[in-house]
């Protein structure tokens, strides 16, 4: 295990660019938007991007094939690219929060910050969920074919709001007491119940790309 994150951390030495170019969107973003939280939010998948980008290396010239040579298992490989995953996240989401709380103090907008490190917690909760939505898929269909996956996906989540408008809630009213009724759920709470479902979710597509890469052959 140890030796497969220091492959996926040489490997990142391949992704300075984007590093470099998260880097620039985080400092750029701090300093010319009021709203910290999108900050923090949106450079959290940036995390996530880089970390399931070694998959890409670890395929070419068939390295997934010579690497199960070595005494490394598949359910071994799968646990250190969710770990892997997870902790690339977590960092650059733990640089994002520091960015923006210091340039928020630096220009005088700085919120309460308890308030706003709770809600700054749907950063690692939606990477969490990219994780778990991308790993399987990257593995069971390849680069390419997963990144259509996943605007698939996105499409069945913009159909699934354009049916909760016109049938569910098609009036300005009806909707207004939708969001109330969901909104009525304490802040602590919703992030808690959030954060056990991103949670579930990882725990399940663990198991599901154990069993898609059991079944590919190398």
């Amino acid at each position: 295990m140890k030796g497969l994150f220091i492959k996926d951390l040489k490997l990142l030495r391949n992704q300075k660019r984007t590093l470099l170019l998260a880097i620039a969107l985080m400092i750029f973003f701090a300093f010319t938007m009021e709203d910290g939280l999108f900050v923090v939010n949106y450079i959290s998948f940036f995390g996530v991007i880089v970390a399931i980008g070694t998959l890409s290396y670890d395929e070419i010239n068939n390295g997934m094939t010579f690497m199960f040579t070595l005494p490394v298992t598949h359910r071994q490989y799968v646990l250190e690219k969710f770990l892997f995953c997870i902790c690339t996240a977590l960092v650059i989401w733990i640089c994002a929060l520091a960015v923006s709380l210091g340039f928020m103090y630096y220009k005088g907008t700085l919120p309460v910050i308890s308030e706003f490190l709770l809600q700054s917690v749907t950063g690692p909760i939606l990477a969490s969920v990219l994780i778990s939505i991308m790993l399987p898929l990257q593995i069971k269909l390849g680069q390419e074919k997963a990144r259509s996956g996943v605007f698939v996906l996105a499409g069945i989540v913009a159909l699934v709001f354009i049916v909760l408008k016109l049938w569910v809630a098609p009036t300005d009213a009806e909707m207004d007491a939708l969001l109330s009724g969901i909104s009525g759920v304490s802040l602590g709470t919703g992030m808690a119940v959030a954060g056990a479902a991103a949670l579930i979710l990882l725990v399940i597509s663990y198991f599901i790309t154990v069993a898609i890469i059991n079944r590919k052959e190398y």
